[in-house]
């Protein structure tokens, strides 16, 4: 999705860490995590 600029890419979560890395567009790190929003994929 693309709202207000914002681009959402792949998101990869650590459960046994507190880290959620993040690859957006050209950047690539760690971020914090102001809001977040589960999406249930039925596979």
């Amino acid at each position: 999705s693309c709202e207000e600029g914002y681009i959402t890419k792949t998101v990869d979560v650590f459960p046994d860490t507190d880290c959620v890395r993040i690859e957006i567009g050209e950047t690539e790190g760690s971020f914090y995590i102001e809001s977040i929003e589960l999406i249930c994929m039925n596979e």
